[in-house]
């Protein structure tokens, strides 16, 4: 389905009240602030969903409001949560939000990572169940201990019929593999970079958890789950100095786990090698998963939630 197919789809799920020109203008400057890559990535990530006005709706984890300006505009009746883990993130948000009327504005509720029980106690005071469940990147650097307990509260906040859409993106290519990606090279110093990637391949995806792990806690707890959408994203980033030093600075986790599998004299030939292509373009493609699920039960309206993807016609 196309946006334009998608935004049809919910035009009759809108409030009957006027259009509200100020909060069009609004979500149209945020969608532009977020470049059209992410722009384009939100599209696919709402792709589908039936929103209803009434719906009530949690944002996990949000650095931007990118995740939420879809039920900013669909769910007018309804409301839409934000969580942020540090007071910082809280207070740049709030600042973006201060052009919207009181009545359209989401609330923001700073939840560290470690405390995810801190969502109860102002949510559950109001009684509040929620439609849907959403993230982008949520759960990072987390062990299973405590996704656990995030995954118990999200469960006890879900109404019945919620829907669950959880975003994971991951790097494709290490900076070995981008670098031997780039361009043809002399035999030897291919080989070299081939077994750089080799080692650097697992750390691609260490730290946090994929779909399918995700999708078997969920499941254990109740929750149905579709089978994760997964595809690749094209992209490049210019090799700059912020990018150098992400990877081999002195305290950065690649440049400690490329010293421990391979020595330090690695390390220091590849970050020279990257180095003299400062301000090339490097292929970094991402890797993306969409896990979608329903907690079991019938939605607001009397009828179960449809799974995303379902034909609605």
């Amino acid at each position: 389905m196309t946006a334009a197919e998608t935004e049809a789809d919910q035009a009759g799920q809108l409030s009957s009240a006027p259009e509200d020109a100020q909060l069009q203008r609004w979500l149209r400057r945020q969608a532009a602030a977020e470049g059209d890559r992410l722009d384009q990535l939100r599209r696919r990530f709402w792709q589908g969903a039936p929103l209803d006005r009434l719906d009530r709706v949690l944002v996990l984890q949000a650095r931007s409001l990118l995740w939420a300006l879809d039920p900013l505009q669909a769910c007018g009746e309804g409301d839409v949560v934000i969580t942020v883990a540090e007071a910082g993130e809280r207070e740049r948000l709030e600042a973006q939000i201060q052009v919207l009327d009181q009545l359209r504005r989401p609330r923001l509720l700073t939840v560290p990572a470690g405390e995810p029980e801190a969502l109860l106690g102002p949510l559950e005071e109001g009684g509040n169940r929620f439609e849907w469940i959403v993230a982008r990147q949520p759960f990072r650097d987390l062990d299973p201990p405590q996704l656990d307990r995030w995954l118990a509260v999200l469960t006890a906040l879900a109404a019945p019929g919620c829907q669950l859409r959880l975003l994971l993106s991951r790097p494709q290519l290490g900076p070995a593999g981008a670098l031997h990606r780039l361009a043809p090279r002399p035999p030897a110093t291919a080989d070299r970079l081939a077994h750089l990637q080799a080692l650097e391949t697992p750390w691609l995806t260490a730290g946090g958890f994929d779909a399918a792990a995700l999708g078997e806690r969920l499941a254990a707890r109740g929750w149905r789950l579709e089978p994760p959408a997964e595809w690749s994203e094209p992209l490049e980033l210019t090799l700059g100095d912020g990018l150098l030093e992400r990877w081999f600075g002195a305290a950065a986790p690649y440049r400690q786990r490329l010293t421990a599998a391979a020595g330090p004299e690695a390390v220091a030939w590849l970050g020279q090698e990257l180095a003299a292509r400062r301000g090339q373009l490097l292929p970094q493609p991402l890797g993306h998963q969409l896990l979608s699920g329903r907690w079991p039960g019938e939605g607001r309206s009397g009828q179960a939630h449809q799974s995303p993807g379902t034909d609605r016609s």
